[in-house]
């Protein structure tokens, strides 16, 4: 399990965006990752929760937090490999 919360090395900054929702994080990742003119890492929890949503009517629980927190590695992982500027995340 601890393989799959492990940052890889990168040649890029990672800049994380954080605060309460509806604080523009996600608004402003698009703006900085443009103006940079490189990528975002888009907030994982947002379509995890709106699926577990959809499919159970269900908002989130203690069991969602380490999935959640997987896919954002994963995703961060990811995109921190198309960029050797910044990454810009919203979250993290």
């Amino acid at each position: 399990m601890e393989n799959k919360l492990k940052q890889e090395s990168s040649n890029c900054i990672q800049v994380v965006l954080f605060g309460p929702e509806t604080t523009a994080k996600t608004t402003l990742s698009q703006q900085l990752a443009q103006y940079y003119k490189s990528i975002w890492v888009p907030e994982y929890a947002r379509k995890y929760l709106q699926k577990k949503w959809d499919n159970e009517h269900k908002t989130c629980e203690l069991q969602d937090l380490l999935p959640i927190a997987i896919g954002q590695i994963k995703n961060e992982n990811k995109l921190a490999k198309k960029t050797d500027t910044v990454l810009i995340c919203d979250t993290d």
